[in-house]
């Protein structure tokens, strides 16, 4: 299995972990944090998403920034089709950002 797939596997492993919280834990935590005793509301749900989405960008610009990096440390700038050695779970952060956001954003969650 490709280290792609592997990532893509995670993503979806910590979306399903992030939706299958035992309902009590999950409304018990919420709401200790906004004093609401449902828990947060769809609308701060969405905020969140947004802010995850941000955070999620910020990881972007630094997984970026090192690759351009390691591209000109050896001199691959030149030459699109080749590899970049970089190792691929500096995407890891991005995949646990993606998947947390993916689960605050289904409807009844």
């Amino acid at each position: 299995m490709s280290r792609v797939k592997n990532l893509i596997y995670n993503n979806l492993f910590n979306d399903q972990i992030s939706k299958s919280l035992p309902h009590h834990f999950k409304e018990s935590f919420e709401s200790k944090f906004t004093g609401q005793r449902s828990g947060i509301t769809f609308c701060q749900r969405i905020g969140a998403d947004l802010v995850l989405f941000v955070l999620n960008m910020v990881f972007s610009g630094f997984i970026e920034t090192k690759r351009i990096g390691v591209c000109i440390q050896h001199n691959l700038m030149e030459n699109p089709k080749t590899y970049v050695p970089i190792n691929i779970w500096w995407l890891l952060p991005q995949y646990v950002i993606s998947g947390t956001s993916n689960a605050l954003t289904v409807i009844g969650f």
